[in-house]
C-alpha cells in the first residue's frame, strides 16, 4: 500500500527540512511545529492511489501531489500544488501557504486555510535538502530601495535630494513581530539632513506603529511619480509639484483586509501631528536653464492636529485593472491644534480591454473639504495645469482647495514593422482630460484637453488642444517609462 506516494514521500528523518527567513508569524511558528514533528514529505510529482491512506500530517513543499484516496491528518502546502479528485478526503485542515490548491467539488475536506499569496518559497540545496524561505524578510534586517539606498528625488526647493534607510526585526514577543526603522536624507539644495523613525509591532495582517519624521511634503505626487518629476526639474526646470517642510509625529493602525487572488485591500487609522514651515523654490543646476524659476507658494505656518482614516484596494481580473485610493482627514484644536476642517482625497485608475488588442484607461482626481468645512490651509492645496493634466494650460495654473481631474485613453498598440531599434513599438493613444481647481467662494469652470500621442516604452510625443482656443494647439514631449503589462497584453 502507498507504494506510488512512498517512491518519493519520506519522513523528515530521510530528507532534512528547515526553515528560515519571515514568512508570516502565525504560520512561522506552526510551520516550525510540523518540521519538528513526524510528517509525511512530497518532494516531487507524486500520487495517492484511490483506495491507499495516508496517516499524518502530509507536507508538500515546492512539488505537485495529485490525491484519489485520503489523507488521515492535515495537509500543508508550501509553494506547490494539490489536486484533489473527487474521491479525495482530508479528514483535517488544509493550509495553502504561496501555493495552489485546487479541490473537485466532490471530494472531501474538514477545513481549508488558503493563503495563496503567502511569502514564503521553497528552495532545493546541493545536498538534497529542502529549505522553506519567508520571502517577507530574509534577514533581520529590511531596506530601503536599493540596498538601503533611497531613490534619489530632483526638485526646485531641495534640489537633489540623497537618502538611505533601514530596519532591523527584533525577537518576537510571543505572537508580536516588532520592527524598527530609520531614515536620513540631505537636500542639497538647502544644504540640510531630514529623516526619522518608526517603531511598529505586527501581529498577522495587522500592525501598529508610532514614527516622527521631518520631510519635504507634497499634496501634489498624484500628478506623477517622483522619478518623472525629477526629469522634468533636471531637464528644464519644469516641477509639477508645490512644496512645504512637515514636522510631524503619528500614531498609525495598519490592517491587511484582505488579500485574494484577484483583490487586495489594505486600510489605516492614522492620529498625526504636523507642523508646517514654508519653503523657497532654491535655483538647482538644470540642463536646459530656465528663464525664470516658479515660485514656491508660503503656507501658513501652524500646527494640524488630525485623525487620518484610508485605504487601498486594487483589482487585477481577465478584463479589468483597478486600482481605488481614498482618504478623510478631521482636524480639530485638541494638542495645540490651530485649525479645525475636515477634507476628503480619490484616486482612481482603471483600464479595461476594447476593440481588437485596444484599451481604455481611465485616471481620476478628486479632493474637496466636507460639508461643514469652508476652505482648507494652504498645505492641503493641489493644482491642475502643466503636462502631467492640461498641457496647454501652465503649470499650477489652477490651484485651491477644490480639485476634479479625469483623463481617457484610447490606446491602440501599433504593427510590430513599425518597431524602432533600441526604443521599440509605439502606441498610438486618443486622449480626452478635463479638471480644474478652486477654492472658498471662487467660481472656476471645468476646462478640457483633447489630442493625441504616440508613446514608446521611455518618451511620447504628443499634440492637444483647449477646444476654447482651437487655433493655438500644444506640441509636448517628454519622459515616459513602460506600462506596467495587463492582463488581457500578457
Amino acid at each position: 500500500m502507498l507504494a506510488a506516494l512512498a517512491a518519493g514521500a519520506s519522513h523528515a528523518s530521510a530528507q532534512h527540512v528547515e526553515r528560515t527567513g519571515r514568512g508570516l508569524h502565525d504560520y512561522d511558528r506552526q510551520l516550525d511545529r510540523v518540521l519538528a514533528g513526524d510528517y509525511t514529505l512530497v518532494s516531487e510529482t507524486r500520487l495517492i492511489e484511490n483506495g491507499e491512506t495516508v496517516r499524518g500530517t502530509v507536507l508538500v513543499a515546492g512539488a505537485t501531489l495529485r490525491v484519489n484516496g485520503t489523507i488521515d491528518g492535515d495537509l500543508w502546502i508550501v509553494d506547490g500544488n494539490v489536486f484533489l479528485r473527487p474521491n479525495a478526503v482530508v479528514t483535517g485542515t488544509v493550509y495553502n501557504l504561496g501555493g495552489g490548491f485546487f479541490p473537485s467539488e466532490q471530494a472531501s475536506v474538514a477545513t481549508v486555510r488558503d493563503e495563496p499569496f503567502a511569502p514564503y518559497e521553497v528552495e532545493r540545496r546541493e545536498d538534497g535538502s529542502l529549505r522553506i524561505v519567508g520571502t517577507r524578510h530574509r534577514s533581520r534586517f529590511v531596506f530601503d530601495g536599493f540596498r538601503g539606498v533611497r531613490l534619489p528625488t530632483y526638485d526646485r526647493v531641495d534640489g537633489l535630494t540623497l537618502g538611505v534607510g533601514a530596519g532591523i526585526l527584533t525577537p518576537p514577543v510571543g505572537p508580536i513581530e516588532p520592527l524598527l526603522r530609520g531614515w536620513v536624507e540631505y537636500r542639497f539644495e538647502r544644504g540640510e539632513f531630514t529623516g526619522g523613525g518608526e517603531a511598529s509591532a505586527t501581529r498577522g495582517r495587522t500592525t501598529l506603529a508610532v514614527g516622527a519624521e521631518r520631510t519635504t511634503a507634497t499634496e501634489d505626487r498624484w500628478i506623477r511619480g517622483d522619478l518623472t518629476n525629477s526629469i522634468s526639474v533636471l531637464w528644464d526646470g519644469d516641477d509639477h509639484r508645490n512644496y512645504y517642510q512637515s514636522d510631524r509625529g503619528w500614531v498609525e493602525l495598519r490592517r491587511v483586509l484582505e488579500e485574494r487572488p484577484h483583490r487586495d485591500t489594505d486600510a489605516f487609522l492614522r492620529f498625526q501631528i504636523e507642523d508646517a514651515t514654508s519653503l523657497a523654490a532654491g535655483d538647482p543646476w538644470m540642463i536646459r536653464e530656465p528663464d525664470s524659476i516658479r515660485p514656491n507658494p508660503a503656507v501658513p505656518e501652524i500646527r494640524i492636529t488630525s485623525i487620518i482614516a484610508g485605504g487601498v484596494m486594487t483589482w487585477e481580473q481577465p478584463r479589468l485593472d483597478a486600482e481605488l485610493e481614498a482618504e478623510a482627514e478631521f482636524a480639530f484644536d485638541a494638542f495645540d491644534g490651530e485649525r479645525s476642517f475636515n477634507r476628503f482625497e480619490i484616486n482612481g485608475a482603471a483600464a479595461v480591454p476594447a476593440l481588437a488588442n485596444h484599451t481604455i484607461t481611465l485616471q481620476v482626481h478628486l479632493r474637496a473639504p466636507l460639508p461643514g468645512t469652508d476652505s482648507l490651509p494652504r498645505q492641503r492645496w493641489s493644482m491642475v495645469g502643466g503636462s502631467g493634466t492640461l498641457p496647454t494650460f501652465e503649470i499650477g495654473e489652477f490651484q485651491g482647495d477644490r480639485v476634479v481631474f479625469a483623463e481617457l485613453r484610447y490606446m491602440i498598440p501599433l504593427p510590430e514593422y513599425l518597431r524602432i531599434r533600441y526604443i521599440g513599438v509605439p502606441t498610438f493613444n486618443l486622449i480626452q482630460a478635463s479638471g480644474t481647481a478652486w477654492t472658498y467662494e471662487q467660481s472656476r469652470a471645468v476646462r478640457h484637453n483633447f489630442g493625441a500621442e504616440l508613446r514608446w516604452p521611455f518618451f511620447y510625443g504628443r499634440i492637444l488642444f483647449d477646444p476654447e482656443d482651437i487655433d493655438n494647439p500644444k506640441l509636448n514631449v517628454g519622459v515616459s517609462f513602460p506600462r506596467r503589462s495587463l492582463p488581457w497584453t500578457r
